[in-house]
């Protein structure tokens, strides 16, 4: 077994965290639309003036985050990160360069990750992974990692074919008395864990400094509410994340009897990409929503990737809160 080190990034690291990218470039960032190129915009954007303006930002926002880096001999074989915010950590950015793969470098920096999230008194912590990425499933199950969902990306060019009930659905940008009903369908649609996790509020429900957050890292959103003569029938999310190349759509939110508004919906927010000058949208779908994926998989969209969303319990009165609300 190689003999390395794994501590913490520093700022002097942005060059080779960079250069470590162009050669172990993530098939899941390439399956977002996220290029080799883009990726190191971003990154420059990010730890730009020693990382001063990002840490404020993110501390604004609620966000926490830290990246580690694993050295053979000096030199930068290995990274990865953890973000989220409101102890909803995401594993992110896990990169070993080929030549230093199947030497337990990637497995060093998952454990080093737990353990800095451990201390931190962190509930739990998710991962997502292509299901294709048999070997970092394979870490992920062995540090006790369960799936709790898996989701579709689908794939279409722009424009989209015009939809059925277009002039009958309106969006709007939701208010603070759209929570409850967007909870209620929440809870009615969603994986037992993903309504506890409950993410998706704050994209159409954001704070000013999410809104700060996402002009710093140069993307833009647009989450919607959509009316049908008055009375809500769902909500839908659409960003274009400056460095990628395709928009994404995500966080549809429909209950089933109002599916059929679903077309229109989207073809809002793809028409909204569109003005932004792409080419293309993807679409994340939860498996579990038949009524949806059997419209897409019959309307020309092409189904690109599947993802296997995880989670590890940290904490053991965490785990039994989540199991008393599942049931």
């Amino acid at each position: 077994m190689m003999d390395f080190t794994i501590r913490k990034f520093i700022h002097r690291d942005v060059e080779d965290f960079i250069r470590l990218a162009t050669s172990a470039f993530a098939d899941e960032w390439l399956a977002e639309g996220m290029t080799p190129e883009g990726f190191a915009r971003q990154i420059r954007q990010i730890f730009r003036w020693n990382m001063i303006p990002f840490r404020l930002l993110t501390a604004l926002v609620g966000i926490q985050w830290e990246a580690f880096v694993a050295e053979v001999n000096g030199h930068i074989v290995g990274g990865g990160m953890y973000m989220g915010r409101k102890k909803r950590m995401n594993l992110e950015y896990l990169m070993v360069e080929p030549a230093y793969r199947r030497q337990g470098i990637g497995q060093a920096l998952l454990v080093k990750r737990l353990e800095r999230l451990t201390e931190l008194g962190i509930p739990f912590v998710m991962a997502q992974e292509l299901e294709t990425n048999q070997a970092s499933l394979g870490n992920l199950h062995k540090q006790g990692f369960v799936e709790y969902q898996r989701t579709a990306t689908y794939k279409h060019s722009l424009p989209l074919p015009a939809a059925e009930e277009t002039e009958r659905v309106i969006n709007r940008l939701p208010k603070a008395a759209d929570r409850a009903p967007f909870q209620e369908i929440q809870k009615r649609i969603m994986a037992p864990f993903v309504r506890y996790n409950s993410t998706a509020e704050n994209v159409y429900f954001p704070s000013p400094w999410r809104k700060l957050y996402l002009q710093f890292l140069g993307s833009q959103d647009w989450p919607r509410a959509f009316d049908v003569d008055g009375a809500t029938v769902g909500f839908l999310a659409a960003l274009h994340d400056g460095p990628k190349t395709t928009g994404l759509i995500l966080h549809p939110t429909v209950a089933p009897e109002n599916a059929r508004y679903f077309p229109t919906m989207i073809h809002q927010a793809a028409t909204w990409l569109e003005t932004l000058g792409l080419d293309s949208v993807n679409i994340n779908v939860p498996e579990q929503f038949s009524e949806i994926t059997a419209y897409l998989q019959n309307s020309g969209w092409t189904k690109e990737y599947t993802w296997i969303h995880l989670v590890k319990w940290l904490d053991d009165k965490a785990r039994q809160e989540f199991r008393e609300i599942r049931d």
